[in-house]
């Protein structure tokens, strides 16, 4: 006997017939070639080259979770373009040209100079530094030995000063560091 035997169905979806597919989801199963998003329905002004105002901010405050990614709520109608959330928003994965989109597609029009300027600042500002891997701190409590590793031409090309009294590694350097290390007759605790 199965324990299933006395159940009527085995979930919810039970006697399911039909299901409905929306543009998104036959564009993701490969039914159709291209997607394209329904336009917002959220209507908004640019005041100002920091202000924007929403006229119509569409079902469940649609236009309020879009802005508030990349701007400052003032009170319920307004916003404030701010570069620390703008810079916050693009370290997540937010690309000035969504932040444009959203407020062209709100606005119904083009950009005003200054608040373009401000995006394309950011943007610039946004793509300075990237990580480049990760890397681990050596500390070395005799300042004579840090200096002869770093003295040494085959060290140098695997580590970097860091402060007085320490040499940065990158992680996938740490075997040919320890490697030289040893072959400088020093030795590097594990962990």
């Amino acid at each position: 006997m199965c324990l299933a035997d006395d159940l009527t169905c085995l979930s919810r979806y039970d006697g399911l017939l039909a299901l409905r597919l929306t543009p998104l989801g036959a564009w993701i199963l490969g039914q159709t070639k291209t997607y394209t998003p329904a336009p917002p329905t959220y209507s908004l002004q640019v005041v100002s080259e920091q202000e924007i105002r929403l006229l119509d901010s569409g079902p469940a405050d649609e236009a309020t979770a879009r802005l508030e990614r990349f701007c400052i709520q003032k009170d319920d109608q307004s916003f404030s373009l701010d570069g620390g959330k703008a810079l916050q928003a693009m370290e997540h994965g937010m690309s000035a040209d969504e932040m444009r989109e959203i407020l062209i597609q709100g606005s119904g029009q083009e950009l005003p100079a200054r608040v373009a300027a401000f995006l394309t600042h950011m943007e610039q500002r946004a793509g300075l530094f990237r990580i480049a891997g990760p890397a681990f701190v050596v500390e070395c409590s005799d300042p004579n030995v840090r200096n002869a590793v770093l003295g040494d031409a085959e060290m140098r090309s695997l580590c970097l000063p860091a402060g007085e009294s320490a040499l940065l590694v990158r992680k996938e350097d740490e075997e040919a560091f320890r490697a030289c290390l040893h072959k400088l007759g020093y030795a590097l605790p594990v962990g």
